[in-house]
């Protein structure tokens, strides 16, 4: 009999219970698996390949941890039983997930749940990709948040010798001299701002919107939230993990944004982003006026984030982002509706199923008030 090490169960156990979300998730999913039951294909390869990628930044502790974990032979019968347990929870994650041109968007299951909205940023060398596992851990607690994680655009880097990468703006050193050209992240910052206004021009109070980033992704989310136009308010807070201060010299915190909460998490042995580097932003931005920066450092971590410091993001979330019913998304009446953006709506909903047999456009606008209204 074929046998599973332990590394890989764990792995399962892992994207059951952040990642997977559809049948056509687990599908895909359970490829991988189905891989390491076969005598000669290299253990892990393809979690290796993935989190490892030279410049690449992401979470690299839980990986870790199933790399370490003793290869103790487990019988192919509780591969099934892992998978049955998945798809069973798929289908009652709270959110879908959509991908667009790079931006993958976990969305509440009924899109009439939205009250708030929370951007997620990666880091230098990374993907949206890199920190889905994080949303979706997160969005199991928070049922009417949407979730958006774009990705940066491929651009050469001077400190990594001019190599073209993802990237919010390029970055010439990691001194805090070198750290004043930032070439193109006024452009990133445009972007950014750009998601904020279309969540708020679809009914979202920017009070009721977070930036979320790591590294490069932190510096960028610090840096566009506290100087958004003034006119509708600061945001509900901003979130940086590992994460600086770019181009201080440029930074100016907007009239009225002083109080605007802000969560940073940094490594202790963080060798890229120097624990110091971190206090030496929260002492600029507090320099500008900023009243509410709590900065947390955490013992030993080298430049990642690790499961308690997810744990805190999360209570930072729920302390900024209370339910609130409110100021719910507005949506377009499915009336009004073309026969395709019905479909769309329905699919990404996940009522594939229940759209079966239908044939008058009545049906689909029927089907779809109906799951807005919470009667399916």
């Amino acid at each position: 009999m074929f046998r599973l090490r332990a590394g890989h169960v764990f792995f399962l156990c892992l994207r059951c219970k952040t990642k997977w979300r559809g049948s056509v998730q687990v599908i895909i999913h359970s490829v991988d698996l189905f891989q390491a039951l076969l005598p000669n294909a290299p253990r892990l390869g393809r979690i290796r390949s993935k989190i490892h990628n030279s410049g690449t930044e992401s979470d690299r502790t839980t990986i870790s941890q199933c790399m370490c974990m003793a290869p103790t032979p487990l019988p192919l019968a509780f591969l099934f039983f892992q998978l049955v347990i998945s798809i069973v929870a798929a289908f009652g994650m709270t959110h879908t997930t959509s991908s667009t041109d790079g931006t993958i968007t976990l969305t509440p299951r009924n899109e009439a749940d939205q009250t708030a909205a929370v951007v997620i940023c990666h880091g230098l060398g990374d993907t949206s990709a890199g920190f889905e596992d994080v949303a979706g851990h997160l969005s199991s607690s928070f049922p009417y948040v949407k979730f958006i994680l774009p990705t940066a655009p491929t651009q050469k880097v001077t400190m990594n010798m001019g190599m073209p990468m993802p990237s919010w703006y390029d970055i010439v050193g990691l001194d805090k001299r070198s750290n004043e050209f930032c070439k193109g992240i006024e452009e990133s910052r445009s972007r950014i701002a750009g998601i904020v206004k279309s969540e708020m021009d679809a009914g979202i109070q920017r009070s009721r919107i977070v930036l979320v980033g790591f590294s490069q992704g932190g510096a960028l989310s610090l840096y566009t939230g506290m100087q958004l136009d003034g006119a509708d308010g600061p945001l509900g807070g901003i979130v940086v993990l590992s994460g600086y201060l770019p181009h201080a010299s440029g930074f100016k915190i907007t009239k009225g944004f002083e109080g605007t909460p802000i969560f940073h998490g940094h490594g202790q042995a963080d060798p890229l982003v120097k624990l110091e580097a971190a206090r030496e932003s929260q002492s600029e931005v507090q320099k500008r006026g900023s009243t509410n920066y709590e900065l947390k450092v955490y013992p030993g971590l080298p430049h990642s984030v690790s499961p308690q410091e997810i744990a805190d993001v999360g209570a930072f979330l729920g302390r900024v982002l209370p339910p609130d019913d409110s100021c719910k998304v507005q949506l377009k009446d499915p009336g009004e509706m073309s026969i395709k953006e019905l479909r769309g709506a329905i699919a990404k909903a996940g009522l594939g199923r229940q759209a079966v047999g239908l044939m008058e456009k009545r049906e689909f606008v029927e089907l779809l008030k109906q799951h807005r209204d919470g009667k399916l």
